[in-house]
């Protein structure tokens, strides 16, 4: 396309690598950004270039982990980006969703395994809204905000985030089932952030992980 764009990294970087004023010009050029990752946790990077909101409300943002040295305990893990979608482009979302599609994890539940550690890093990209927020049924999650400690801050089952702010969600099903997880603000929920987790039985007794 003809707009400028960078990318920057939430993290720690030198200067020179922070996505700001390097951007490259349309139709062609490059600048290749080279850093050591960190801190370790999960976080968002996204195009810096003006006007900022219409980058990231046009998809261009994404994620990137930095593990810590020791290990987290082994676990079924996934990435779930929390997105606005304005399709009518009058700043104002029309639809939610986890990772993109709305309702998608309604109609094609997630399947984990009961006494399973199930390790989610969420991250929050709406824009236009000042809160998001996502509850979990029939459970509660050891939750490490930003994931910069590998001790959870917060055993709850619901969290509050605004623009860009993410963490790490730690949990167990003892029981089998389906159980919703969604945006305990309604109209999100309504408009397309919700899903399913499946709960299936889990026939190795042997699960690794901490119990909650």
């Amino acid at each position: 396309g003809e707009k400028e764009h960078t990318m920057h990294f939430h993290g720690i970087h030198p200067a020179g690598m922070d996505g700001v004023f390097e951007p490259v010009g349309g139709n062609g050029g490059q600048f290749v950004y080279e850093f050591e990752a960190g801190p370790v946790g999960v976080h968002p990077y996204h195009c810096h270039v003006m006007p900022l909101e219409e980058h990231i409300v046009h998809g261009l943002y994404g994620v990137f982990i930095v593990d810590p040295k020791e290990k987290r305990p082994s676990a079924d893990e996934m990435v779930m980006v929390l997105n606005g979608l304005d399709t009518d482009f009058d700043t104002e979302n029309n639809f939610y969703a986890a990772n993109t599609i709305p309702f998608y994890y309604q109609h094609h539940p997630i399947q984990i395994k009961t006494n399973e550690l199930i390790r989610v890093y969420v991250v929050n990209m709406v824009e236009f809204d000042p809160i998001n927020n996502l509850h979990l049924h029939g459970n509660l999650y050891h939750y490490y905000p930003t994931g910069t400690d590998t001790v959870p801050s917060f055993y709850t089952d619901m969290i509050t985030l605004s623009q860009t702010e993410r963490g790490i969600m730690e949990f167990k099903y003892d029981y089998p089932g389906k159980y919703l997880f969604h945006a305990h603000k309604v109209e999100f929920s309504e408009k397309g952030w919700v899903g399913i987790f499946m709960v299936n039985e889990n026939q190795d007794k042997g699960s690794e992980g901490y119990g909650t």
